[in-house]
């Protein structure tokens, strides 16, 4: 069947892209768009073309991702998918930020918290706040990107620390921003990434670092990572899930 045809070809979308093959799931992505339009399958296109933005993006081709990225939270208001909508105009924020289009961005990001916030949607709040944060990072304005990020770690359940362990150190940036998480009392994850391009040396340089520059953050999972080909991102989004259920525990006082 057609319809079942064009599922195929969104699953083998997102199966590529998650295994970084994006050329064929860019084809996969425009193979299900087109016959999902051909079809008149509504929220199976709305779908694809979200997430073949998605696979655009990865390989650079903004024009293409904001092309599809448009349409798709077009089609997300149409349907009244507000969580989806926002998840849409998410990505129309960094999209926007690629093209130095910043003005944009800060519509997108207005927009896309304001119906975070009426669905209760903690993941669209945090989302929207951090990506202007960047905005604001890039053009100068680092008191205002503090002040957004700091809303989006506040907004969140669970933050992920992200280290690149390229540099070499823990930065200064990096030390301020785990304050900022540890001080809001949101529960943290520490993913060091690009781990695998590393030698013995300097893996253990790398640990020392953490030692010494995040000494108060001693009590957070660390995982080793690689987000290009995937190794240990799966433990670091279990640790996630388990820190999310944590998190959301609430005692009772004794009486």
């Amino acid at each position: 069947e057609r319809k079942a045809l064009a599922q195929i070809y969104w699953i083998n979308l997102n199966l590529n892209r998650f295994h970084q093959n994006l050329n064929v799931a860019q084809q996969a992505g425009e193979k299900a768009i087109a016959l999902a339009r051909e079809l008149n399958l509504e929220e199976l296109l709305a779908y694809s073309l979200n997430d073949t933005a998605h696979a655009y993006s990865m390989s650079a081709q903004v024009k293409k991702a904001k092309q599809v990225s448009r349409e798709a939270a077009e089609l997300w208001e149409k349907m009244d998918n507000l969580p989806m909508l926002a998840d849409s105009l998410g990505g129309l924020v960094l999209l926007s930020l690629y093209a130095g289009e910043f003005e944009n961005a800060y519509v997108y990001s207005d927009r896309a918290y304001a119906i975070s916030q009426g669905t209760n949607n903690i993941w669209g709040q945090a989302y929207s706040r951090y990506a202007i944060g960047v905005a604001d990072f890039e053009q100068g304005n680092i008191d205002l990107a503090i002040e957004h990020f700091e809303q989006a770690i506040s907004d969140a359940h669970v933050a992920i620390l992200v280290l690149d362990a390229h540099s070499g150190e823990v930065a200064e940036q990096d030390a301020t921003l785990a304050g900022h998480i540890l001080e809001s009392g949101t529960a943290v994850v520490i993913a060091v990434n690009k781990w695998d391009g590393l030698d013995a040396d300097q893996r253990q340089w790398f640990r020392d670092q953490l030692e010494r520059r995040l000494p108060f953050l001693g009590f957070a999972e660390r995982y080793f990572i690689s987000a290009l080909h995937g190794s240990g991102v799966g433990d670091l989004f279990a640790a996630v899930r388990a820190a999310d259920r944590a998190a959301q525990i609430k005692v009772s006082t004794p009486v």
